[in-house]
């Protein structure tokens, strides 16, 4: 990797540019670029060709695009759910776009020189089943095609525990060590990274089931009944 500006850890949002309204150029990891807009280009993150992101959400953002042009995305979520002529995804000539264990759901996705590794392509993106088929988009043939019901994120990409990105992810595409993701869930909560840049935290879940099914008497809080 080239020697780039990195940004870490930070949400980015509210922002408004000529191109690149969340940010241009670098290495973002852990980050959240939400609700930003542009007048050209990219909405969310615009590079070419220095553009690597990692662990990170790229979402809502209006404008254009959600991500112009880049080298490497891993582990992360792309999405539109705001602008009605949002395409998501759009790599220039001349570089190919490689993603390893992303989600990508929106209106639209320019496939010309994109190269995706397991990762989630949202049945609303037009040609998203043929290009999963298609050994010179998905390699290995192992990206996933979703439904929203597939998906079952809510409002901040986190998944529930029935979405199919639980678990579904390759633990060798997760490259560049982190320990906690885009919100600061830790980044790999059972044996298997999920896709995506937000991993469904079980814990909560868990807790909340075992609270339901706990009934707690006198005698298990500790109290001990003694004679005067």
């Amino acid at each position: 990797m080239e020697n780039v500006g990195r940004v870490s850890d930070r949400r980015i949002t509210d922002n408004f540019a000529y191109s690149g309204g969340g940010g241009s150029w670098g290495r973002y990891e852990r980050c959240c670029v939400t609700g930003n807009g542009c007048r050209a280009t990219a909405s969310g993150l615009n590079a070419y060709p220095r553009l690597w992101v990692y662990d990170s959400v790229v979402a809502n953002n209006k404008g254009a695009y959600q991500v112009l042009s880049f080298n490497e995305i891993r582990n992360s979520t792309i999405a539109d759910t705001q602008s009605a002529d949002s395409v998501v995804l759009w790599v220039q000539s001349g570089i190919t776009g490689l993603m390893y264990d992303c989600v990508i759901a929106g209106r639209g996705v320019s496939w010309s020189n994109l190269k995706f590794h397991r990762c989630a392509l949202g049945d609303g993106l037009p040609g998203a089943s043929e290009k999963a088929a298609d050994e010179n988009v998905c390699p290995e043939l192992d990206c996933l095609v979703l439904t929203a019901d597939d998906l079952a994120w809510d409002d901040t990409f986190v998944p529930a525990k029935t979405s199919k990105l639980v678990d579904a992810g390759l633990n060798a595409y997760h490259t560049v060590p982190s320990e906690s993701d885009a919100l600061g869930i830790p980044r790999i909560l059972n044996a298997t990274i999920d896709i995506g840049g937000v991993e469904y935290d079980w814990r909560k879940d868990y807790a909340q089931d075992i609270c339901a099914k706990t009934e707690v008497s006198a005698a298990s809080q500790g109290v001990v009944e003694t004679d005067a």
